[in-house]
């Protein structure tokens, strides 16, 4: 099981293309070294795949700092919360896109 430390990036370097993910995840995977320093994650898709990896035990559950908040993954894949403006874009596109303003 890997362990790594979860970087939160607004970065344009550190953002993966949805469809380049999990050639992004599967390099974490077969890293040589059994601790992978950071990790950074500038997109939903990247945190969500991270989160699939704990919950499928390849990848230990993490912590994550957000605005001074410190945010949690479980063995689950679950976030301890997702405070207002953590990855939340699509939500809040989807709420426009179907309750409209």
């Amino acid at each position: 099981m890997k362990i790594i430390r979860v970087v939160i990036s607004d970065e344009q370097r550190h953002c993966i293309p949805d469809s380049k993910v999990l050639e992004w995840y599967q390099h974490i995977l077969d890293s040589d070294l059994p601790f992978l320093k950071t990790v950074y994650v500038a997109n939903s898709v990247q945190l969500n795949q991270l989160r699939v990896g704990v919950k499928l035990g390849e990848i230990s559950p993490f912590i994550v700092y957000f605005n001074g908040l410190k945010l949690t993954c479980n063995d689950r894949g679950v976030m301890s919360e997702y405070p207002k403006g953590f990855f939340d874009q699509m939500v809040d596109q989807l709420n426009i896109l179907y309750k409209g303003k």
